[in-house]
């Protein structure tokens, strides 16, 4: 029997580790260090922290693992995959100077400028006065993003010189030194492609489109993701062939002539915009909780679709018909100050629904309680998005959860 290691917490662990043990290669599946409703699926959680490399290596030889993949983008931040590779482990997932796709900005506008790739104009500042001048000189809407890791959450569109203003003044509190990047405002639909990469191997693994804002309509704060839906409508496959020929193999061949190859998850995250398809950022992961909605739609071995990356090999990934939806469910206060320690109930799904677990304790005995932001995430299958949504929505409302909040816009 095959053993493999999902590295991480959070529900896009859960749908991986989940959707591994389903797979029908039937691999014993651990995760590190997992979450409760992880372990009540039957994934044996392992009580190690996620970025310590050392430990999950050891982990990983002591119990003949045959591959691990990384979950977040911490553990990447600090190493994990090129820890692996000095102890000759399995593992998927770029090395840390790969992953500054996605942990430096200002990386991956190099990258994207030499390769010819489409993104939006863009400039560099390492302090707080030359940009506060830079957005006093220039329209709005302008984004502004601080370089380096976020967890989703790194980006400001501001819509006026005042939140340009307030938006810097934060960063710059916090870290004198920052590298921010501020660039144009794009407008269009967002979709995300997700792609596995061996050595020399590509295999693409879906599309999906997360919501970002925290409420109904696209307003309020920005979050890790509050819902995604997959396939996303209007989405055919020549759209998806262009993104590879302009985008994503320019990119890939680009890190390998810099010295810097990229094997893992690439999560691009692309806009349909008047000037043709343009980068918005790119993941060097899956992302979070389009990974539910992708594993859940999945109908082809999620297993045999990773192991053909670590060993090199092709492989085509099929999915169902319809769509799949899910919506997260969050405490009260988040992405701020989330409220914790309320009771969640059993959380007992209907037929048809799988719920992934995020910030959550406790176990279904004796019920949940809530330990993070993000708590749990529903998702559905159905042929349509409008009867997806109704499902999901309606099983979240049955549970009156108080403390919590949703959005009930998601796929509509």
């Amino acid at each position: 029997m095959k053993k493999v290691l999902v590295i991480g917490k959070g529900g896009r662990e859960h749908a991986l580790a989940y959707h591994l043990k389903q797979s029908p290669e039937q691999p014993e599946v651990y995760c590190a260090p997992g979450n409760v409703m992880m372990a009540a699926d039957g994934i044996q959680c392992i009580d190690i922290a996620e970025t310590d490399s050392e430990a999950l290596a050891s982990f990983c030889l002591d119990h003949d693992i045959d591959w691990s993949i990384v979950g977040g983008e911490a553990p990447l931040n600090v190493g994990m995959v090129d820890e692996f590779q000095k102890q000759q482990l399995k593992i998927i997932g770029p090395t840390k100077a790969a992953a500054q796709l996605e942990s430096s900005k200002s990386f991956a506008k190099d990258i994207m400028s030499q390769c010819g790739v489409l993104t939006a104009d863009s400039t560099v500042f390492n302090d707080y006065r030359s940009a506060l001048a830079y957005t006093q000189s220039h329209s709005f809407p302008t984004v502004i993003k601080k370089d380096g890791l976020a967890a989703g959450k790194g980006v400001t569109i501001a819509t006026d010189q005042a939140m340009a203003q307030a938006t810097l003044q934060d960063i710059y509190h916090d870290d004198a030194e920052a590298t921010v990047v501020i660039e144009e405002y794009l407008e269009g639909e967002e979709l995300s492609i997700f792609t596995l990469v061996g050595e020399d191997t590509v295999i693409h693994a879906g599309v999906a489109q997360d919501y970002k804002r925290a409420y109904d309509h696209g307003v309020g704060p920005n979050t890790g993701g509050m819902g995604a839906i997959t396939p996303v409508p209007n989405v055919n496959d020549e759209l998806v062939v262009s993104a590879y020929e302009k985008i994503i193999y320019p990119v890939l061949d680009q890190m390998k002539a810099n010295g810097t190859p990229f094997t893992g998850v690439l999560y691009s995250g692309l806009m349909r915009t008047k000037k043709g398809l343009a980068v918005i950022e790119f993941n060097t992961r899956f992302g979070d909780p389009e990974t539910q909605v992708i594993m859940h739609h999945m109908n082809s071995s999620l297993f045999a679709a990773l192991d053909a990356i670590v060993n090199n090999q092709s492989y085509t990934v099929s999915f169902e018909e319809g769509y799949s939806l899910g919506v997260v469910v969050a405490a009260e206060g988040y992405p701020h100050t989330p409220k914790k320690g309320f009771e969640l109930g059993q959380l007992i799904s209907d037929s048809g629904i799988k719920v992934y677990g995020a910030g959550i304790s406790g176990n279904q005995t004796t019920g949940y309680q809530a330990a993070g932001g993000r708590l749990f995430m529903p998702v559905v299958q159905s042929q349509t998005l409008s009867d997806a949504n109704r499902k999901v929505c309606h099983w979240i409302d049955e549970l009156a959860i108080p403390h919590t909040f949703h959005r009930t816009d998601i796929g509509q």
